[in-house]
């Protein structure tokens, strides 16, 4: 079925595999080098985006509408296998790419229900590389960049997710992407994507360049280091001032500042372009210069460069933090229910960790930095990184490896 002419009945052999490891709750059939190379193989018979029959088209589809319908369509229709070319053939949104990705989605998605659904997990994304599942997404996810989003929406986000499954936790498929032009491209083209759009890139760049130093060159690489600091110095200046409605702004912030941590902490020189950038604001800042700048309520108020951003967040983010030390105790469902808290206070810690990376090494940097923010300081600088690694180890949510990175960034902040 799936090395048919016909279309129909390659969308066949797609929603057999589709029915049988999504639907079906059996993964383990998908792990599978044969299988898996028949739906890589499906992803590059159908050119999706260029407007070919069966394909979803248009950038507006709902992904859970596609799925809703698959799912009746397999319920009803698997116990009549002559019957399925007809069933699809009679929903055109039901098309061989679509079918292929959502299956490949269940594949590469790391469970952490049970270990055995981890292991597995891990099985799959050993064989993506060999059975050409990662050439042919990165291909179809290349054909469908537009400058203004994704030709067709539900394909590349679902592009996106399977890239960045593939790449959770596994350094050979990340630095296999990082091989190809498609990482540079993203960030220079996605900095105007709509909000969606943009998630689901930076998601798949935080894996590829938290692995491997070639991830994070090849994501900088056509311009794509200064796309990620006007993206961030474009969205993160809106975040200082929100209150409860703005989670989904914090949340695209906090994957940028965790981009730009990860290019700082794994590439000298990507750090070093940044600390240039920085070093250049400072000289031509004049914060700190009048006393009509100083004192805790008037710094970091000015849009100003990066330097100035990441002063500004975690200035927000302290003046947060100590409200809600003046306030009642906090319970665990005054958190939960609260989106925009959660991520403001993550935030200020990535903020604060970036800065750290780029001042550490550099005196005068220190000096510029500590001139913008409270108190002349970088008193609120020690502490939010102090605060976070506390957390860190209350909830165990951190390896040994990174806890000494985070002290000895302490120390040479403080020294």
């Amino acid at each position: 079925l799936a090395r048919a002419a016909d279309p129909v009945l390659r969308s066949s052999a797609g929603c057999l595999l589709y029915a049988l490891g999504a639907l079906g709750g059996d993964r383990g059939c998908l792990n599978s080098g044969e299988v898996l190379g028949v739906l890589g193989g499906l992803l590059e018979s159908d050119r999706a985006g260029a407007g070919d029959p069966g394909e979803p088209s248009g950038r507006t589809l709902p992904g859970q509408d596609v799925e809703a319908r698959l799912k009746k369509l397999v319920l009803s229709r698997v116990v009549q296998p002559c019957s399925m070319p007809e069933a699809l053939a009679e929903d055109a949104t039901l098309g061989t790419v679509a079918l292929a990705l959502l299956a490949l989605e269940a594949a590469t998605t790391t469970a952490t229900s049970s270990a055995s659904a981890a292991v597995l997990s891990g099985e799959v994304k050993e064989k993506l590389e060999g059975a050409g599942v990662l050439e042919a997404t990165a291909a179809l996810l290349e054909r469908n960049l537009g400058e203004r989003g994704l030709q067709n929406s539900w394909i590349g986000v679902k592009c996106l997710k399977v890239l960045e499954n593939s790449t959770f936790l596994h350094q050979g498929n990340a630095e296999f992407l990082a091989k190809r032009p498609l990482l540079g491209r993203l960030l220079a083209v996605g900095a105007r994507w709509p909000h969606e759009e943009q998630k689901a890139a930076l998601l798949f760049l935080l894996n590829v360049t938290h692995e491997t130093a070639a991830g994070c060159r090849a994501a900088c690489t056509g311009g794509g280091l200064t796309a990620l600091v006007d993206l961030f110095l474009r969205l993160g200046g809106q975040t200082a001032g929100l209150g409860e409605d703005g989670a989904h702004e914090y949340e695209l912030v906090n994957l940028l500042l965790g981009l730009l941590i990860n290019v700082v902490e794994k590439d000298e020189d990507l750090r070093s372009d940044l600390t240039v950038l920085c070093r250049h604001e400072a000289a031509g800042s004049p914060t700190g210069a009048s006393a009509d700048n100083r004192g805790p309520a008037a710094p970091c108020t000015g849009r100003g460069g990066l330097l100035h951003l990441l002063c500004r967040l975690i200035f927000a983010g302290q003046r947060a933090a100590h409200k809600a030390k003046a306030e009642e105790e906090v319970t665990a469902d005054m958190v939960t229910t609260s989106e925009a808290k959660g991520e403001s206070t993550i935030n200020r810690a990535y903020a604060s960790i970036l800065l750290g990376f780029i001042i550490c090494d550099d005196a005068h940097m220190k000096d510029a930095v500590a001139r913008i923010l409270p108190g002349e300081s970088l008193d609120s600088l020690v502490e939010a990184l102090e605060e976070f690694s506390q957390f860190l180890n209350s909830v165990h949510a951190v390896t040994d490896g990174q806890a000494a990175a985070l002290n000895r960034l302490l120390v040479k902040i403080r020294g």
